[in-house]
């Protein structure tokens, strides 16, 4: 168990979330951004419009849900309190019956190295939360929000953050606001994909290797029609193509995104050239 956190909150005006989106009944894989659109003060909170459809507020370290029709005192349910390391309460009115008290459970707080190498405390919370029937282990970035399906998806067992039924939010792919950017996973924050069955969903379409490479990268079972763009970490255009059996060759060391893509599909890696 880590030390109590001394975590800052990362929002404000423009900052986003990017979450992976899958189209249930099809094979489509693509992403949803939402941005902090407005800002203002409610007593001593500091208070956000998450794309004028939910408003989150903070003081200190905790982050709370508003909602006046909630039963709570002035409408705000405690989200997550990232100042704390084994456990808090939280309040809310689940079924307009009356305000019940709720026990989160931390877990664990560790470190976590994301894509690009940058680190983050991630606290591991136990929680009810609005899909789940049940308490589940679910990671929330410090500072920044859950790691699946909406910035503050956790603990909403009270709070309706739903998305219509014909698609799911589930991973966080990236955060930025005005003076830093996260990005948790390995390929870009817009990248679209198709697959022939969910469980393909999970894994990548496309195996890049060797990665590190020394300057030639193959692509397993890649389709005739499979087009590539290397950019450097710039976003500067390096080599673009349609790709051959010869593979992708990359001249200079460094780090680059491998950018694949056909009419269906667009797949973004990381490869290091060493």
């Amino acid at each position: 168990m880590s030390s109590q956190s001394q975590s800052v909150i990362k929002f404000d005006i423009d900052s986003k979330w990017t979450y992976e989106r899958l189209w249930l009944g099809t094979s489509r894989v693509d992403f949803q951004t939402f941005e902090v659109t407005d800002t203002l003060t409610i007593d001593s909170l500091s208070c956000y419009i998450i794309d004028d459809r939910d408003t989150i507020c903070t003081i200190a370290n905790r982050v709370y849900s508003k909602n006046d029709n909630s039963g709570l005192e002035n409408g705000l349910q405690l989200l997550y309190d990232f100042d704390q390391d084994s456990l808090y309460t939280t309040q809310c009115n689940p079924n307009g019956y009356g305000v019940e008290d709720y026990l989160v459970n931390i877990d664990s707080i560790t470190t976590e190295t994301i894509a690009d190498g940058q680190e983050l405390n991630v606290h591991y919370l136990l929680a009810p939360c609005y899909f789940a029937s049940s308490l589940i282990d679910r990671k929330i970035y410090e500072g920044v929000g859950s790691s699946y399906g909406y910035p503050f998806s956790c603990i909403n067992f009270c709070n309706d953050l739903s998305d219509p039924v014909i698609y799911e939010l589930t991973t966080l792919r990236c955060f930025e606001n005005a003076t830093e950017s996260y990005r948790f996973v390995e390929y870009a924050c817009d990248s679209i994909w198709m697959s022939v069955s969910t469980d393909e969903i999970a894994h990548k379409p496309y195996i890049l290797f060797p990665n590190p490479t020394n300057g030639i990268v193959y692509i397993e079972g890649a389709p005739r029609d499979l087009n590539y763009i290397v950019t450097d970490l710039q976003g500067r255009l390096i080599a673009q193509g349609t790709y051959i059996d010869k593979g992708i060759r990359i001249e200079e060391y460094g780090v680059y995104f491998i950018t694949l893509y056909t009419d269906d599909i667009l797949w973004t890696e990381k490869i290091v050239r060493f």
